[in-house]
């Protein structure tokens, strides 16, 4: 079956997927970065308004993930490339100065029942066809060193880490990465 891509753009779908990255996050991250953790990025990073400036401000586009009749996940990017683009807060300058054609690959999180079904795979073969139509060299993300599940995940499609990095998000927390990239032919 066919994984579809629903692209969002609403009040209403931007509030869907604060409702539905709320739900996927306080599911899987308390584990790996703590509850309160958890919270203060959910309301940072995911929140109404958060999504909100990503799509209106900042460039990034959202996708919901269904296949099936089952939404299973969410998915976005942002485009950084021919001198407009700039890395995300905080990301790497060595991934822009050798890459300056580039996606930022921002969100890929799937519900518990989606995951082990191969769809991160598929957002994966969508964004590179994206980085194909739209003339980028490359495709990098970050993904929190504690996260094996991730890491091998991306490692196994393609991926290499390129480097690590521990950024300050506010309030005491930090980001603890490795940027991960993979080449586009």
């Amino acid at each position: 079956m066919a994984l579809m891509f629903h692209p969002v753009a609403t009040d209403e779908e931007i509030a869907e997927v604060a409702r539905m990255a709320d739900e996927i996050w306080k599911g899987y991250w308390p584990a790996i970065i703590g509850q309160e953790q958890t919270d203060y990025m959910v309301e940072q990073f995911q929140s109404i308004p958060a999504i909100t400036a990503d799509i209106r401000e900042r460039g990034y586009r959202y996708w919901v993930l269904e296949e099936a009749g089952e939404v299973v996940g969410y998915t976005s990017a942002a485009k950084e490339a021919d001198g407009a683009g700039r890395p995300a807060p905080n990301h790497s300058q060595t991934v822009a100065q050798r890459w300056p054609k580039r996606l930022f690959i921002s969100k890929i999180y799937l519900y518990p029942a989606a995951r082990g079904r191969h769809f991160a795979s598929r957002v994966i073969e969508f964004f590179e066809q994206l980085c194909r139509e739209e003339g980028l060299e490359a495709m990098y993300l970050t993904v929190n060193r504690k996260n094996d599940l991730g890491t091998r995940a991306y490692l196994g499609r393609g991926f290499s880490v390129a480097e690590e990095a521990d950024n300050p998000i506010g309030e005491g927390f930090y980001m603890t990465d490795y940027i991960m990239v993979k080449e586009v032919n």
